[in-house]
């Protein structure tokens, strides 16, 4: 494949290799509550609320805003998601600190993000990588991390 093809399809499944990550911090994160490993919880909500943040960030800074022009109602939801998404982070990282926070809870949390992650790929994403140009999809790859893995 030549190096312009494969940097079009990187580019073009970038937005789902994200979500991607993100799943896999859901996942080693809710395996560590139901292991109970209170040390292994607090470092996975660190790695899990920093990734979350900056995916949110990202997509605020460099997606909603253009989103927006063409779909007014549907930007503004995922940025009422986010804005909740964000209050819950901070509640709920203040009772992991306290080990307060059951399994059962961050499940919820994670089904709901899940959700949401599934309305992005949808709409937003799809919008995006018919949109989005090279240097954009680019600038929002380098923002995320260039979509490094998050293992333990």
């Amino acid at each position: 494949m030549a190096l312009e093809a494969v940097e079009t399809e990187r580019l073009r499944t970038f937005p789902s290799r994200d979500h991607q990550r993100l799943e896999t911090l859901f996942t080693h994160l809710l395996e560590e509550f139901a292991e109970g490993h209170r040390e292994g919880v607090r470092e996975m909500w660190t790695r899990f609320d920093a990734g979350l943040t900056g995916h949110i960030k990202a997509e605020e800074k460099y997606l909603l805003p253009h989103f927006q022009e063409v779909e007014p109602a549907a930007a503004a939801a995922l940025r009422a998601d986010h804005d909740s998404f964000r209050r819950t982070l901070a509640e709920l990282g203040l009772g992991v600190d306290l080990a307060m926070v059951s399994l059962d809870v961050a499940e919820e949390f994670v089904r709901g993000l899940r959700e949401h992650a599934c309305k992005e790929n949808d709409l937003l994403y799809r919008w995006a990588q018919r949109e989005i140009g090279e240097e954009g999809q680019l600038r929002i790859e380098r923002e995320l991390g260039g979509g490094q893995s998050e293992r333990r």
